[in-house]
Order: structure tokens, then C-alpha cells, then sequence
């Protein structure tokens, strides 16, 4: 394999995968980033086996296709350091050879061993905003309890119900419930639920940077998965029963809606506090 690409492209890319790669997997192959090089773009894999990241990235010099596992910190820092505009990376399989003002030559693992990595092939899912994801997150995330034992109160409950997509967090005191409008692209059965883990929705929230670009979002038996743009986002679910939504929707309504200045209101009351 062999490509001459982008240097700084490259470098956002590997910090996407920050919050998937960890450094001390049990599995050495997991600490990787696999590229795959096919003519006019490259494809970066991440994954920690819980939670996994496609990234296709544009590239008109690809000399030579291929793949190759790079160790994601190392690479990661020379990207980082780097001031060249391109950069040149070789592998022959047993090493890596990244180019530039500086000569990088590392060992590289064999790809094989790398886990495969799902793509979004579904047909049936919706489409929503990638503002209205992070928005829901933000506003649903911090009512989690990782401490509940009878409950699978440690992670975000998801549904669809009556074209809005419905994230619904409680600690057993408080919740915190966030619809967004999602629309259906095919038959999307409306029984289908699932329980997020907050550390899959920091992530996304970290992926969709992109506010005004359309996210494809799909939930299956063992994992969800996002598709917006060039970024592929997948990760297991949440194991347990849901405290209100063990049975289907959390159902709720606002009878009365009332406006007032948030923050004001906020100040006056923080006098009357010893």
C-alpha cells in the first residue's frame, strides 16, 4: 500500500478515533487504526469491540491500494507534529513508512487479525439533524445512574413514536426527556427500543460536529448506528429493562407550557440560598 494524502485531513481523523482506541485494550490489535486504501479514498476503522468508527476520508494519490494497521497514538503524535501539507505512507506488510520532511518506520501488526467492521446497509431507519442528536444528548445525558442495580438506569432509553425520536433518561428522582423530530426513510417498525450508554452518546455528540447535516440513524437487536456524511458511528446497547419504558414508549404530555426568563429567575433564587 501506498498513498500520499493530506496531512492535516488525516490528523482530524485519527483525533475522531481518540475516544474508541484505547491504549491499554487487552486485545494489542485493538490499540490500531486499520486503513484501507482503494482508488480516490481512504478508510479508517476504529474500534474497542463496545463501540466502533468508519471514516472515509477523500484521497487522489493512492499509488498503490491496500491496508495496514498504524498504532493509533504514535501515528496520532507524527500527524500532530508534522507541518507538511502531505505526507507519504508505505507498508509492505511488515513495516510502515510515513514521509515527510521526516522519515517514520515502525513495525506494523498483520490486518487480519483486525476485527471487521459493520457499514450502514440498512433500509429501513431515520433521518434527523445532526443538531438535534447533540441537542438531545446534552439535555438527557447528565439524569443517568450508573449506581441503579434493579434498572438499567446507567444509559439513555431510545424510541420512535409519531415521527418524533424520544431520549429518555432518569435516575429514579429526576428525568429528562428530549423529542426530536426524525423522519422515515422506508418502514420503521415504532416497538423498536434501546438503551444507549453515555459514553457512546459523548462520543457521537464529539463525531456530528456538523449541525446542519442529515444523520441516518438505525437501531437493531444489539447495537444502533449513525451515518452522516463521511462518518459511520456504531455501538452496543445498554443490557437491562428500562424503568418506565420496560414495556414500550415513555409516554408523557405537556399541558401547560409557561415563559419566563430562564435566567433571572436562575439569579433571584440563588439570594435566598444559605
Amino acid at each position: 500500500m501506498k498513498i500520499i494524502c493530506k496531512r492535516e485531513l488525516l490528523a482530524n481523523s485519527f483525533g475522531m478515533t481518540g475516544g474508541i482506541v484505547k491504549a491499554q485494550s487487552p486485545k494489542p490489535i485493538l490499540r490500531n487504526v486499520k486503513m484501507e486504501a482503494y482508488p480516490g479514498e481512504i478508510v479508517l476503522f476504529a474500534t474497542d469491540m463496545e463501540v466502533g468508527l468508519r471514516i472515509t476520508l477523500p484521497c487522489e494519490q493512492v499509488l498503490e491500494p491496500g491496508c495496514v494497521v498504524l498504532p493509533a497514538d504514535r501515528v496520532a503524535l507524527i500527524l500532530k507534529e508534522s507541518r507538511e501539507e502531505f505526507l507519504t505512507i508505505e507498508s509492505d506488510g511488515n513495516k510502515t513508512i510515513i514521509t515527510g520532511e521526516s522519515r517514520f518506520v515502525f513495525a506494523t501488526e498483520d490486518p487480519e487479525e483486525f476485527p471487521g467492521t459493520p457499514v450502514f446497509s440498512e433500509e429501513n431507519f431515520l433521518v434527523t439533524k445532526a443538531r438535534y442528536i447533540r441537542e438531545a444528548i446534552r439535555r438527557t445525558i447528565f439524569a443517568t445512574d450508573n449506581e441503579s442495580g434493579r434498572y438499567a438506569l446507567g444509559g439513555v432509553f431510545m424510541d420512535y413514536k409519531e415521527n418524533f425520536l424520544n431520549f429518555v433518561a432518569t435516575d429514579g428522582r429526576r428525568m429528562a426527556v428530549q423529542q426530536i423530530d426524525a423522519s422515515v426513510h422506508g418502514v420503521y417498525p415504532e416497538q423498536k427500543t434501546a438503551i444507549a450508554t453515555p459514553r457512546s452518546l459523548m462520543i457521537a455528540d464529539r463525531l456530528l460536529i456538523h449541525g446542519d447535516a442529515d444523520v441516518s440513524f438505525a437501531l437493531q437487536d444489539n447495537c444502533f448506528m449513525i451515518q452522516s456524511e463521511n462518518i459511520f458511528f456504531y455501538s452496543s446497547l445498554l443490557e437491562g429493562r428500562f424503568r418506565n419504558g420496560a414495556s414500550g414508549s415513555v409516554s408523557f404530555a405537556i399541558r401547560k407550557c409557561f415563559r419566563f426568563r430562564w435566567n433571572c429567575f436562575l439569579r433571584r433564587s440563588v439570594l435566598l440560598l444559605s
